[in-house]
């Protein structure tokens, strides 16, 4: 069996996560996987270009060349309703610019361009032979969409290996964090508004957020409201993270706190839980129930802050300890056995 993963193991969001690791544990497996990939020209409109016309080539020039195709994500099927041969396989996130779109933006060209985008994609992974859903939310809304229930399988995302606890030096400062996307359908601003509250109690605490911001409008509007509540010396920001500084930041965290309004899977979630952190979530908020699993549910910024405090008591310890135990089901060898067994499914259905 001889796999195309189309996709790129660089850089640090969650494509190039997925593909890095499930081209590694592949690897690890035996089998035979190459990673098909054009460098995104650094143009204006560079990513339309190369999703558009680069990819497709470049999969079209190699396509005989292998019994199974799998795009790491729907932007790269565009050309898999004419290609024939080999298996196709895609994998989808989530469907939030078409089933919630004001949940995934406040911008209306947003909602727009990526709703025409999810729409176009919807129609050229239907050539596929299978769809990975990274949970049962994004099955469930595929499902939603008219996808046949047959052509979806479930294969959970992961905590990946290279996280690790490690011994952080302690500080008599309270550490909260997010570790995520700095946007609109994160809902960031719950989590400020929420940190606010707490530190009237706890004034000798600070917020982490890490993770980077492609909406420059958002994030202006984050620091206007960071000033506004007099929190700039308690609140810093870390963008591109690395695994080891990943492991450090969950190692020294009291509390993970999500104001996000959905999630295709919510993998700061899982690891924040993996590493004994105390989760705290919005009850309102899509969050697969295999991840909102053992998360402590709120409806506000003033609930929230009164459960970090309940949480910095040490009021949360049996909840997190049934977290913790849950979130090593979530591994990337029982993803990799998975992936494998609709692989060799989907060629003995040929």
């Amino acid at each position: 069996m001889r796999v195309g993963l189309i996709g790129t193991k660089e850089g640090y969001g969650a494509f190039s996560f997925y593909t890095k690791n499930l081209y590694t544990g592949l690897l690890r497996e035996g089998v035979d996987v190459h990673l098909l990939w054009v460098k995104i020209p650094q143009v204006p409109l560079g990513q339309t270009f190369h999703h558009v016309f680069l990819m497709p080539k470049q999969i079209l020039k190699v396509v005989n060349q292998f019994d199974i195709l799998h795009a790491t994500q729907p932007g790269f099927t565009l050309c898999f309703p004419i290609i024939r041969g080999p298996a196709k396989i895609v994998t989808f996130y989530d469907i939030f610019p078409i089933l919630r779109p004001s949940d995934f933006s406040d911008s209306i060209k947003t909602r727009m361009v990526n709703f025409v985008w999810f729409s176009i994609w919807l129609q050229t992974s239907q050539s596929c032979d299978k769809i990975i859903a990274v949970s049962s939310q994004t099955k469930a809304d595929l499902l939603t969409l008219g996808i046949p229930e047959e052509k979806i399988a479930v294969v959970s995302l992961w905590v990946r290996p290279t996280l690790r606890k490690v011994k952080m030096k302690k500080t008599n400062r309270i550490v909260i964090g997010y570790v995520g996307a700095i946007s609109h359908r994160k809902d960031v601003k719950f989590v400020v508004s929420a940190f606010s509250e707490f530190t009237k109690k706890y004034p000798n605490s600070e917020l982490w957020l890490c993770g980077s911001c492609s909406d420059l409008h958002y994030k202006m509007q984050i620091e206007h409201m960071i000033r506004r509540l007099g929190l700039k010396e308690k609140i810093r920001f870390e963008e591109y993270l690395s695994d080891e500084r990943l492991s450090e930041i969950y190692s020294s965290l009291d509390c993970f706190v999500s104001g996000t309004l959905c999630e295709g899977f919510g993998l700061p979630i899982l690891e924040a839980k993996k590493f004994g952190v105390p989760v705290i979530v919005r009850k309102t908020a899509v969050i697969p129930p295999e991840v909102k699993k053992h998360c402590i549910e709120v409806e506000s910024p003033q609930e929230m802050a009164e459960r970090i405090a309940e949480v910095v008591e040490g009021k949360a310890e049996e909840i997190t300890s049934r977290a913790t135990a849950d979130a090593t089901r979530f591994t990337l060898e029982r993803a990799i056995k998975q992936t494998i067994h609709i692989y060799e499914s989907c060629l003995n259905l040929r």
